[in-house]
């Protein structure tokens, strides 16, 4: 993946609900990241329907925007990777300062989610291919 600097005003945005992960559970979420988090808040928020559990961004901590398509024009980045805190909240608590871990790839060909709260061990979802042979290069 190719990385280089993303220029302050980029912003990824989407959403997608009821998504069926590698491991059986199915999640939805939704997200707004600013290449420049100080222009304006980032946004993400990530439900696991199996879990019945939620997560809710506070605070970005790093973003990173990379191609993984070689047909990405520049400044068109169809990758975003980024690590923050916030609350996962579950059963009518919330749990404050949780760390959370996010990629999400648009890429033509090549789509991915991963979201990983907590290092994997709160919630741990992923849309990578059940026969990954298929994908491999």
């Amino acid at each position: 993946m190719d990385g280089g600097p993303a220029p302050a005003e980029l912003t990824k945005r989407g959403s997608a609900r009821n998504v069926l992960a590698s491991n059986g559970d199915t999640f939805s979420y939704r997200y707004d990241i600013p290449a420049d988090p100080a222009r304006r808040p980032a946004v993400f928020e990530y439900e696991n329907h199996h879990q019945l559990g939620s997560f809710r961004l506070q605070s970005l901590s790093w973003v990173q925007f990379a191609n993984a398509s070689a047909r990405a024009r520049t400044g068109e980045h169809d990758v975003v990777t980024f690590a923050g805190y916030g609350t996962w909240s579950k059963n009518d608590l919330d749990f404050p300062q949780q760390p959370v871990t996010v990629q999400i790839s648009t890429a033509p060909g090549a789509p991915y989610v991963g979201i990983q709260v907590v290092g994997g061990g709160v919630s741990n979802v992923n849309t990578k291919p059940s026969n990954e042979q298929e994908v491999k290069p």
